[in-house]
């Protein structure tokens, strides 16, 4: 009965920069052969169980050999015999002299069968001869991040921890059989948007004034969107890259990632006055929240003056609270009363305190228009509030 064909599996995997990538191989049917992950440069990340284990080329001949020229650390001999597998052992370094030769190397070609090429790596590996490699065209790599997650014959599972820009790629799961086959797996990594930053806010803004508020993020990729909201309601149609002249996006030098911006402009007025304005940063690699940054108005703006009467048909022999209502920013530190143009011409009967005017005891001399004056830096501002005073029982409005 005719073995299986082989064939190794993977699938693409997209993770956010600083992340961990998991990629993992599979092969359902194996016969005990090694499964091997490299990276878009080809170095080896994982041999089967091993890390950096060295890169092999192969020929084969009927009885099934497999030739590779080796560069053997000066800790371990090697002695190749022609016709049997070849020997090895361990030599410690006896003196000084051999310690500083570690890195001397020694050159030959050695013939064995291929079943006993991975008994022998076995036993390079428990004896802890992990920084011996075969010359070949393609390195090895040496990257703490990258750690084994499950190794067996069926399957290959390696994880890439703290994940860059520069992991991106192609990367490639190899099944040592003859012919070799692979299976292709890319690594997409999102770049992850840096906090935004607003721009343009002048404080305080006076009203009337046009402002530009802008929205900048870098580090992005694909690029980001930008939305802006008011008090936490959001302003339609300034988008980020969506709305001709409000928004933009430029690659960054590096040539990976994306700067995104986008312009929101205002006629201040007083209702801007402590407004929360927002720009938020959306993307595919922040599925939890998103970055934001706030920016709150201030708006200074002349006073607007309004007389509130504490009742609407006054009579004899009442009072009477004349409120004014000033509101600005700055607020003003203090109004003015006057009656009919002139001072308040009875200062027993007519108290100011504050804001407020009361009138005891009303009669008809009160009559007559009541004006309230604010101010501040911006600018003056009243009202006018006209008193007539009914008779004790009078039913008739004014």
């Amino acid at each position: 009965m005719g073995s299986q064909v082989q064939f190794p599996i993977a699938h693409n995997v997209t993770v956010a920069e600083g992340g961990t990538a998991n990629m993992t191989c599979r092969v359902e049917h194996n016969d005990n052969t090694s499964l091997q992950w490299s990276n878009p440069a080809q170095q080896t990340l994982f041999f089967g169980d091993k890390k950096d284990f060295p890169k092999i080329r192969t020929s084969y001949s009927p009885h099934e050999t497999m030739t590779a020229r080796h560069k053997v650390n000066a800790l371990m001999k090697v002695e190749p015999q022609d016709a049997t597998p070849i020997n090895l052992r361990r030599a410690e370094p006896q003196s000084e002299g051999e310690r500083a030769r570690a890195s001397d190397a020694w050159d030959g070609v050695l013939v064995m069968p291929s079943t006993f090429l991975a008994k022998a790596w076995s036993r390079l590996s428990r004896g802890k001869f992990l920084n011996s490699a075969f010359n070949h065209e393609k390195t090895t790599l040496r990257d703490n991040r990258i750690e084994l997650v499950r190794a067996s014959w069926q399957e290959l599972a390696i994880s890439i921890s703290e994940v860059t820009l520069s992991d991106e790629g192609q990367y490639t799961c190899s099944l040592f059989t003859m012919p070799v086959k692979t299976a292709k797996a890319f690594l997409t990594v999102l770049g992850v948007p840096e906090k935004p930053k607003i721009g343009g806010l002048t404080k305080p803004a006076m009203e009337g004034d046009q402002i530009t508020l802008t929205c900048v993020s870098s580090g992005s990729k694909p690029a980001a969107e930008i939305r802006w909201f008011r008090n936490e309601k959001e302003i339609q149609g300034i988008r980020c890259s969506r709305q001709p002249g409000t928004g933009s996006k430029e690659v960054n030098a590096t040539g990976k990632t994306f700067t995104v911006s986008s312009a929101l402009r205002l006629q201040v007025d007083r209702s801007d006055d402590g407004v929360a304005y927002t720009c938020r940063v959306e993307h595919v690699a922040l599925p939890a929240s998103a970055q934001q940054a706030t920016e709150v108005l201030e708006v200074h703006y002349a006073p607007r003056v309004e007389i509130l009467p504490s009742q609407t048909l006054p009579q004899e022999g009442q009072y009477l609270k004349l409120d004014c209502i000033s509101k600005g920013n700055p607020l003003p530190d203090s109004v003015l009363w006057t009656k009919d143009g002139g001072e308040l011409p009875d200062v027993d009967r007519m108290i100011v305190e504050g804001r407020e005017l009361t009138i005891t005891s009303l009669n008809k001399t009160d009559n007559g228009t009541y004006r309230c004056e604010a101010r501040n830096h911006l600018g003056t501002s009243s009202a006018e509030y006209v008193l007539f005073v009914y008779g004790e029982f009078s039913s008739s409005s004014r």
